[in-house]
């Protein structure tokens, strides 16, 4: 079984080594976080690199963990607005990609782009007298 720690360890890259031989034991098996600490001394990998690649992951966690409640910007609101009835689209690809926050607003946004659509298609049939 080792061996086959082993050479999957070979296969990957220097980032994974570091996350498999510094990860939580309940994720991984002990032999499989052993290979991965004999792949990373075999590659030569400087502990300054270990901590940089460990942080970055650290980061990258933290990042995922705010996506859920990350605002629109206000050029996506305007934008979102101006297109909408077409602004269901990203609204439902950002709900999918864990954008919580994001896709309610453009969902909202959405509502008011409709509404001022409509109120402007009014504003003109008043103007005009169309009916």
């Amino acid at each position: 079984m080792t061996d086959s720690f082993e050479s999957t360890m070979q296969g990957l890259t220097d980032d994974e080594l570091v996350l498999i031989a510094h990860g939580d034991t309940d994720d991984y098996e002990q032999a499989a976080m052993a290979a991965a600490r004999n792949e990373i001394a075999r590659r030569g990998l400087a502990e300054d690199f270990v901590t940089t690649a460990l942080e970055h992951e650290e980061l990258r966690d933290r990042a995922e963990a705010l996506r859920p409640d990350l605002p629109l910007s206000t050029l996506a609101r305007i934008v979102l607005i101006v297109i909408g009835p077409f602004s269901f689209w990203p609204a439902i690809i950002l709900g999918a990609r864990g954008y919580r926050r994001k896709s309610r607003e453009a969902w909202i946004c959405l509502l008011i782009g409709i509404a001022f659509q409509w109120g402007v298609i009014g504003l003109l049939f008043v103007i005009f007298d169309v009916m």
